[in-house]
């Protein structure tokens, strides 16, 4: 038995090692703005089983109220979010 030669690359350094919690951050907002989406899709596909002159179906107002918290909690990674946030605050308080 001869033994094969590693033919995987190696595995290079990242050189931007700060990059990569930005690049996290992004992904994870731009699968949250998906999901938000998709809960929106969810109440419009909902909403049209159901005449104008009907009520609103409970889980109709569900969907949009998880999409709408899906978008807060990707706007929360915005990098100018808490910056904000907190310039918001401090006007509250004066």
């Amino acid at each position: 038995m001869s033994a094969q030669p590693d033919t995987q690359p190696e595995t290079q350094p990242d050189t931007q090692p700060s990059s990569r919690p930005h690049q996290l951050q992004d992904a994870l907002r731009q699968e949250l703005l998906r999901l938000a989406r998709h809960e929106d899709d969810a109440a419009s596909r909902e909403a049209a089983r159901v005449h104008y002159w009907e009520p609103t179906p409970v889980t109709v107002v569900v969907h949009r109220q998880c999409a709408a918290a899906l978008r807060d909690a990707a706007d929360q990674l915005l990098p100018t979010y808490d910056a904000v946030r907190g310039q918001v605050q401090a006007e509250r308080r004066m």
